[in-house]
This record gives structure tokens, C-alpha cells and sequence, in this order.
């Protein structure tokens, strides 16, 4: 237990040094933290980012056409204008029922 906690502890003290060397260290005019933003900031404007990014795009866009076309079985709900007047007064009666019975068992 004590081994597990001198880890976290080394673990902890290490990110507190790096971060305050990277804040403090002067390389080239700037800082090392200035360095990498700058640097992660011009990665993502090159022509690699972008390439990245569209090839993630199209990778999305092709899983979401996937996903619309594993589930044939799903059909859209049928508009209240197919469903015959017979049928309607069945399904209001069930309701009606449904819901009678759920008040005389909230009454008791």
C-alpha cells in the first residue's frame, strides 16, 4: 500500500516539475509551453490536418449511411390516414381501458 502511494506521489511530483520547467524554461524567446502551442497550433492548420480531417469526415459519414442501412426492418410510422376508422375507435377504446385501470389502481 505505502509502494502505491510513493508511486502516485513520484508520479505527482514529476507532472508539478514539468510543468513548472515548461513554464519557466526560456527556449528561443519563449517559453517550452509557448513552443508546443505553437507548434500543435501550426500542425493542425497544415495540409496533413486537413487531410486528416476529411478523411475522418468521409470515415463518419460512410458509418452513418452504414447504420441507417443495417436496420432494413425499421419502417417509418404509419401516417393516421392508412390506419381504417374501425381500427381507431379499437385502438382509443384500448386506451381508455389502459387508462382506466391505471386510475382504479392509483385510487387504492
Amino acid at each position: 500500500m505505502f509502494k502505491l502511494m510513493g508511486l502516485l506521489l513520484k508520479i505527482a511530483i514529476f507532472g508539478v516539475v514539468v510543468l513548472v520547467i515548461g513554464n519557466t524554461v526560456h527556449w528561443g524567446g519563449r517559453t517550452i509551453s509557448d513552443q508546443i502551442r505553437i507548434g500543435v497550433s501550426s500542425a493542425q492548420k497544415s495540409a496533413v490536418g486537413k487531410q486528416v480531417q476529411s478523411w475522418a469526415t468521409g470515415f463518419l459519414n460512410e458509418a452513418r449511411k452504414g447504420s441507417l442501412q443495417a436496420a432494413p426492418g425499421q419502417q417509418e410510422a404509419p401516417d393516421s390516414e392508412n390506419i381504417p376508422h374501425s381500427e381507431r375507435q379499437k385502438l382509443r377504446a384500448l386506451i381508455k381501458e389502459i387508462n382506466g385501470g391505471q386510475a382504479q389502481s392509483e385510487r387504492n
